[in-house]
């Protein structure tokens, strides 16, 4: 008999709590820390995180291995950074009883040691000592409470640190950090100027599966109930093994009476579902709807999304919301009330479903939204425009709309109140024209007043004719950026399906804007930039280049020839040749014999040998054509028809089933090898064979099975390995080309990747439909593999995991990789060949390994000088896509800043500055008396530098190392986040961590004090002309002041902390960089011109070239863009991206495109 109280609901488990329930993530988090991974837990509340950190700290002490745990939450919130490091330590000691050992005052106080994150690395230094030998785990829990703090980064980049000491001091590769909270691993580390916390193994945390569940919580059901596992199905069915609540739903029937009548149904109603809010004991539901509405500039977009989530659940009882690993994505699924179901979001369960229904949705939107009566009425009118904003309405509405994040369906809303504005100025501008047409005609009655009315009545008539003309014009005008603003929307909705044809419509957009300027190159004056912004998001994010309209529907095969040069592509009877531009070489036909035996082609492969194409039919013939040949020969005939075939990549080898006796369940397996004639190998009979393969040595033949099994076979047929992971059937095999490595597909959508040896290596989950082909890349870790909704993704192979590098859409389920790995091409059902580029984008670009601190332009050598976080500093040439990288140093440094004009850069790291020349040599080496070094630039003149620290001082010192002058703020403790000289004037401008701006002479004389921000600064520079001073800041908002400190305009649009702000060579453009990854370009009035989604993670830097005409950023994850913006340059890169597709598509650039005429090499 078990006790009443079996079950706890909250809290963490004890070690030997009976309800314990282990997880997949258990196994996975224990074997991860034994092999020394630094690991994270990371999922919303009450998922059982602390409980698996106890029963994972049982299990590790059982093998030796001394743990210690500290929760965060005792450390405080409100602390300052010494008291909580102090705090951390003395947690540690207690934690390996080394409190009474050690001196802990003495230690912590040594003067040798400068900074707190110093003295706990010293800490871990004394402890791996202490347990010599021994390996440690140091669990932390609760890491959310550390977000808010402002010194988390150097916590997080210490626990890095200790990770990178592995290299250098063995004693670290026995020290293992496993972190666990409700977080992601972007909020770890929030200076995106630092390496991104990227060295922890995640384990995935999921709900009760009842093979899991059963061994724990039956015993506390089955005492009173006869039929207890239906019941715990039934309780696992409503919260979908949520930890919490499904202890809560056993408690509650263990301690029903009568229970074998118990109605799960009812008792889940009664018990949690009705009043809800008063049931709530302790806080679950709560919890989950305040993570959802707590961040009002957030809530929107939580709900949005979770509406569609739930939308999907009620009307298609699947989600269509995939799993795109959006930061609102990961903030929903934080909350708890969405889970991931095969890659795409799912509501966790359907007691969730019931008390966050969509009347609750809707009425918590209808709270937030100022405009919710409005579009709600739109919506549920089928978008009647009769309900869209208009006027001050619309005005107040988009500027609210800057500071929130909204979902889907609101930016819809309200883009569709824009674009009506837009057509009711036309329609007014239009009532103007004709008005002005009556005029013209009353000009026409009153030219005999002129000839006698005087001259009064002459200058009238000349001014309403040029006020008439005017007005036109203007109209005119008007008229014709709307166009262009209708070309630029269309143009980017096209390229959503339709990437190739959105690019052909963006080139129109861009036509229509360049005869609007005329050919102008001054940007500023532009009186459109949509254009421009569309080609921008066009052309960063293309990857068809090229496609060909054939024939063949629904293409079956299709191979790049060993050289590259020629394409195979067949499906059924018909084989066509292109060429590797796309045109039609040969088209073929098998010969039908009869309507009801028409042969088909079952697999082709061009041979490496005689570089000829082999066929194989169904009806057993094999056929090859020679390129020199105009006609398919047959090289031989099998006896029977042919179920499955496959022919080895040299061309000698053929595996085939055929039917025995004409029953299909009974197949032939044989194997053949091709020289003049067929020459059997060995043959067996088998069953179920859905796929066949051959390794590139001819070795191995791989048979895959219906029963998800894959058959390893020598050459002489002996079984050498089975391979049983999958749980469907096996659609495809393909070996790696250097014969390491086996992919094989199933019917279910699922990939996993072998070893040679039978290890299962991973597995590839993001495909929702049956895998039809997986190829790997000729060179490089790269695997593609497409499925039956016409996707093919690319997966880059990393040490841990495979991650998606890109997604083509309709891109067709049969494709190829050139030869020299550059172009992928597919055929689709609509009768296309599309050509797909790999690794060239259509703007200049580049991915360094390391996270980007700063940059600058040789206008010059037509070169970007980038310098990244681990002390490299990399040349990328323009004029052809080269490197040229040199490594300054062997230590991590956090900050640089270069000066092409001097031929200099300056790294700083703590107290040191080093100056280098740009060729990597070493100038001199500065050990300033100031504990951190936080900021520093170039003065534009002298060789002068001056420097920011974290203790409110500004020190001017030469390139030597001598000062000059100190600054000093009267409190002593802000940090210098930014500085910057005036390029004319002795003024240098400072910039504060509590948003003040100060205003000094170079002799130290404080001018003024400017307060508008409230938060960090983050960067600020003066414009070139010397007029004016941008600040940013990490409150979201840029401020434009005057050279004497007056604010000319506070600049709001951006989401997220503004890292980088800069102004064009003539002052006249001001380009803003986000964490987000957004950039925003302005005027110097202030008017928002561009915003450009430019990276997935935080801009770094950005530089304009010196002419002005291109922008360049980097980011956090290493990549440099450059971004023109001259529509120009946009059109003539948009025009060579296409030159193949021209070759083969002349008319439509005769008549169409007629000015990419002149580009086409």
């Amino acid at each position: 008999m078990v006790s009443r109280s079996y079950y706890k609901v909250g809290g963490s488990l004890k070690a030997n709590h009976p309800t314990y329930v282990f997880r997949k993530a258990d196994q996975e988090l224990l074997e991860k820390l034994v092999s020394k991974n630094y690991s994270c837990v990371f999922n919303s509340r009450q998922m059982g995180k602390s409980s698996l950190r106890i029963q994972t700290m049982k299990s590790l002490k059982k093998q030796g291995i001394k743990c210690v745990s500290i929760d965060l939450t005792i450390l405080g919130s409100y602390v300052s950074q010494e008291e909580w490091y102090l705090g951390l330590a003395y947690q540690i000691l207690v934690g390996f009883d080394l409190e009474i050992e050690l001196d802990f005052d003495i230690f912590w106080k040594q003067e040798k040691i400068k900074t707190k994150s110093q003295n706990l690395l010293a800490l871990f230094d004394l402890i791996l000592e202490k347990y010599l030998g021994k390996d440690i785990v140091i669990f932390i829990d609760e890491i959310d409470s550390l977000i808010n703090l402002e010194f988390k980064d150097d916590f997080f980049a210490l626990i890095r640190l200790c990770y990178n000491l592995r290299a250098e001091n063995d004693n670290y590769n026995r020290l293992t950090f496993c972190l666990l909270g409700v977080a992601t691993p972007s909020d770890l580390i929030e200076d995106k100027t630092r390496t991104p916390f990227n060295i922890t193994y995640l384990v995935r945390l999921t709900g009760f599966t009842f093979e899991e569940s059963k061994a724990a919580l039956l015993p506390g059901l089955t005492d009173n109930l006869q039929c207890a596992e239906s019941i715990l199905k039934q309780i696992l069915h409503w919260t979908g093994g949520q930890p919490f609540l499904t202890q809560k739903l056993c408690r509650v029937v263990q301690q029903k009476n009568n229970v074998n009548n118990i109605n799960i149904d009812e008792l889940v109603k009664e018990s949690i579902l009705d009043n809800w809010e008063f049931q709530d004991q302790p806080e679950h539901l709560k919890t989950i709807r305040n993570r959802l509405l707590n961040d009002e500039t957030k809530a929107i977009q939580l709900l949005g999304l979770y509406q569609e989530v739930l939308f999907s659940n009620t009307k298609l009882s699947y989600s269509s919301v995939k799993v795109d690993n959006s930061l609102g994505q990961m903030q929903l699924r934080l909350s708890g009330i969405v889970g991931i179901k095969r890659d795409y979001l799912q509501v966790y369960n359907p007691i969730y479903e019931y008390i966050f229904n969509s009347a609750w949705v809707k009425n918590e939107l209808s709270k937030l939204r100022p405009y919710a009566a409005k579009m709600n009425a739109w919506v549920e009118s089928n978008y009647n425009p009769d309900y869209l904003l208009h006027g001050e309405t619309l005005e107040q509405v988009i500027k609210w709309s800057d500071n929130h994040k909204l979902s889907s369906i609101d930016y819809q809303f309200i883009t569709a109140s824009q674009q009506l504005f837009i057509k009711q100025e036309i329609l007014e501008k239009e009532a103007k024209i004709k008005a002005n047409i009556l005029l013209k005609k009353a000009i026409k009655r009153s030219r005999n007043l002129v000839l006698t009315g005087g001259i009064f009545s002459f200058f009238l008539v000349i001014s309403s004719v040029i006020f008439y003309q005017y007005q036109r014009t203007q109209a005119n005008l008007f008229q014709t950026k709307v166009n262009t603003i209708q070309q630029s929307y269309n143009a980017e909705q096209q390229f959503t399906s339709q990437p190739l044809e959105g690019l052909l419509s963006g080139i129109k957009a861009g036509e229509s804007l360049e005869n609007l300027v005329n050919n102008s190159s001054v940007i500023e004056q532009y009186q459109s930039f949509s254009p421009i912004l569309v080609l921008l998001k066009i052309l960063s994010e293309i990857k068809i280049f090229h496609q060909v309209y054939t024939n063949i529907e629904n293409v079956r095969n299709i191979q790049f020839s060993p050289q590259g040069n020629l394409i195979a592509v067949s499906r059924d009877h018909d084989l066509i040749i292109l060429s590797k531009s796309g045109k039609i070489i040969q088209r073929f036909s098998l010969e039908i014999e009869d309507e009801d035996s028409k042969d088909s082609i079952k697999t082709l492969q061009w041979s490496k040998k005689t570089q000829n194409l082999l066929i194989i039919t169904t009806k057993g013939k094999i056929k090859f054509w020679d390129q020199n040949s105009d006609k398919l020969k047959l090289l031989t005939s099998y006896k029977s028809d042919i179920l499955k075939a496959k022919i080895s990549s040299d061309g000698q080898t053929i595996a085939i089933t055929t039917s025995q006796n004409f029953i299909e369940s009974s197949e032939v397996l044989e194997v053949w090898k091709l020289d003049k004639t067929l020459k059997k190998e060995l043959s067996f009979q088998t069953s179920g064979v859905t796929t066949l393969n051959i390794s590139p040595d001819n070795l191995t033949i791989a048979v895959g099975k219906e029963n998800g099994t894959i058959q390893l076979l020598d050459s002489e047929g002996r079984l050498k390995k089975i391979l049983s992971n999958h749980e469907n059937f096996i659609t495809k095999i393909r070996f790696s080309p250097d014969n390491q490595m086996i992919a094989t597909g199933s019917h279910d959508g699922i990939i996993k990747i072998w070893g040679m040896d039978g290890t299962l290596k991973e597995t590839l989950e993001d495909h929702q439909t049956s895998i039809i082909d997986i190829r790997f890349h000729p060179q490089g870790k790269l695997i593609a593999s497409s499925s039956q909704d016409q996707t093919i993704k690319v997966w880059k192979q990393e040490e841990n995991s495979s991650t998606i590098l890109s997604n083509y859409n309709n891109a067709g389920t049969h494709f190829d990789f050139s030869p020299d790995g550059k172009t992928l091409v597919s055929g689709i059902p609509s009768k296309l060949i599309k050509f797909w580029r790999l690794n060239q984008g259509a703007l200049p670009n580049i991915t360094l390994s390391d996270s980007i601190v700063n940059l600058d332009f040789d206008q010059k050598n037509q070169q970007i000088i980038i310098s990244d976080i681990s002390g490299t500093i990399s040349y990328f040439s323009l004029l052809n896509n080269s490197v040229k990288k040199v490594k300054l140093n062997q230590q991590e440094f956090m900050r640089s800043q270069i000066n092409k004009e001097k031929d200099i850069i300056a790294t700083f790291h703590e107290e040191i500055i080093k100056l280098w020349t740009l060729k990597g040599k070493l100038i001199t080496e500065i050990t300033t008396n100031h504990w951190s070094i936080l900021s520093l630039t170039f003065h534009p003149k002298e060789e002068i530098i001056a420097i920011g620290t974290d203790q409110g001082k500004i020190e001017l010192l030469d390139f030597q190392g001598n000062s000059i002058n100190v600054m000093e703020i009267e409190t002593q403790t802000d940090w210098i986040t930014s500085l910057s000289f005036h390029p004319k004037k002795n003024i240098i401008a400072s910039g504060n961590k509590n948003g003040i701006i100060n205003l000094w002479t170079t002799e130290g004389k404080l001018i003024k004090s400017l307060n508008n921000h409230q938060q960090d600064i983050l960067d600020l520079t003066f414009s070139p002309d010397g007029q004016y001073l941008v600040s940013a800041s990490k409150d979201t908002t840029l401020n434009l002041w005057t050279v004497k400190g007056e604010r000319i305009k506070t600049l709001s649009g951006h989401t997220k902390d503004i890292n980088q702000v800069v102004f064009n060579p003539n002052s006249s453009i001001i380009a803003s960089g986000d964490a987000a990854g957004v950039i925003k370009l302005w005027d110097k009035e202030g008017k928002s011109l561009i915003t450009l989604k430019a990276s997935e993670t935080s801009i770094n830097s950005l530089r304009f070239t010196e002419d002005g005409l291109n922008l360049i950023s980097g980011d956090a994850q290493g990549v440099v863009k450059v971004w023109p913006l001259q529509i120009q340059t946009l059109l003539n890169q948009s025009c060579r991206w296409l030159d193949d597709y021209w070759l083969t598509h002349p008319q439509q650039l005769k008549e169409d495109y007629s000015r990419c005429t002149s580009l086409i090499p």
